[in-house]
């Protein structure tokens, strides 16, 4: 039996101050059936019995704070529940695997304000992403801690089409 499922969803979106600021709201549910879940060895084994729920929202904020500095904050919620398993019924009510419950993430980018003869554009940038703890199996014994990510980075746009980007990511060498 393949995998089916059923999403319904709903948001909002605005831009506000000249369109400077833009917001959105969007909430969601998924209702999902037969699906495939993947044994100890992590094979995928084939659909069963099983059902899960997800259900949440997700909000984003996307902003010029002042002539050349963008701000992005996004914040999701998730919650998951497997709600059928025929197979392992004592699953049933646990969170599904590596759906975590929340993230969030902040960038911040700014364009330097002086030209340079040879390029169009410099900007430099950084970030941080959160996301919460999950769980590693669906029977949800072992919890995966949550971490935070640092990032950064540096574009110079030369012309048009010839742009060089330097990204570094997880600057603090966080293990996830």
């Amino acid at each position: 039996t393949a995998e089916t499922g059923t999403q319904y969803e709903g948001g909002i979106k605005g831009e506000f101050l000249n369109g400077r600021l833009g917001a959105g709201l969007s909430v969601f549910l998924i209702e999902r059936d037969d699906v495939s879940a993947t044994t100890g060895d992590g094979v995928l084994a084939e659909p069963s019995s099983r059902s899960q729920d997800h259900s949440g929202f997700e909000i984003e904020v996307i902003g010029e704070v002042t002539e050349g500095l963008d701000v992005i904050a996004t914040y999701a919620n998730l919650e998951t529940e497997i709600t059928k398993s025929l197979d392992e019924p004592e699953s049933v009510g646990n969170g599904i695997p590596n759906a975590p419950n929340d993230q969030f993430s902040l960038v911040v980018q700014y364009q330097l304000p002086f030209e340079f003869e040879a390029v169009e554009a410099v900007s430099i940038g950084g970030g941080v992403e959160y996301v919460s703890e999950t769980w590693d199996s669906e029977d949800n014994e072992f919890e995966l801690p949550s971490y935070t990510l640092f990032n950064a980075n540096i574009n110079v746009d030369i012309t048009d089409v010839l742009k060089f980007q330097l990204i570094g990511r997880n600057l603090g060498d966080e293990e996830y």
